[in-house]
């Protein structure tokens, strides 16, 4: 028999921002895929890119706002029996999250600034997002815009990997100890 999840439950707030976030970073990371193999030249593939940019300036804005109702309302504990190498994987899986669905937005960001084709953001078509403005006097962006495609890939390919470790450590508390833990995190009572 399943024992009770440890700790109470998170804040509503907490528990939106979390899967709120969790499908757009999923979504992303599809539609990045996707978008990339569109032909490059073409309206869909521009149009496929502009809505990329949307969501993940969405996140970005997003992410900032949970950290500042994090700091306001701490996580839960972690659950007891941890190894020492369980819970120092923990705390870097958590900050390794905030510091990845920081910098991967704003890398894309400078992807877009940085870009040869000069093509404003139009954030879902409603108005046209800023140009980071450190960048826009800047002679030759070729080189930072090729040198923050391949950091942008390389984020994503983190944040997949934070994701797997995610993963585990839920599938461990959920199938091996059986501890409800992952309750914590669901929506109702």
């Amino acid at each position: 028999m399943a024992s009770q999840p440890q700790g109470k439950k998170y804040h509503v707030v907490a528990i939106a921002f979390h899967w709120i976030i969790a499908i757009l970073v999923l979504f992303l990371l599809f539609w990045g895929h996707f978008m990339t193999d569109l032909p490059k030249g073409s309206f869909e593939r521009l149009e496929a890119f502009q809505f990329h940019q949307s969501v993940g300036l969405t996140l970005l804005m997003l992410t900032l706002f949970r950290l500042a109702w994090r700091l306001k309302h701490p996580a839960l504990p972690a659950p007891p029996g941890l190894k020492h190498w369980e819970e120092k994987l923990r705390e870097f899986t958590h900050i390794g999250f905030y510091v990845l669905l920081i910098l991967l937005p704003l890398s894309g960001w400078t992807i877009a600034s940085t870009s040869p084709l000069g093509v404003p953001i139009e954030y879902f078509g409603l108005f046209e997002w800023p140009f980071l403005p450190f960048l826009t006097g800047l002679e030759n962006k070729q080189q930072i815009y090729e040198v923050f495609v391949e950091i942008h890939h390389y984020l994503g390919w983190g944040i997949i990997a934070l994701f797997i470790v995610h993963m585990v450590g839920i599938s461990k508390h959920t199938f091996i100890l059986k501890d409800d833990l992952w309750k914590r995190m669901i929506p109702g009572k």
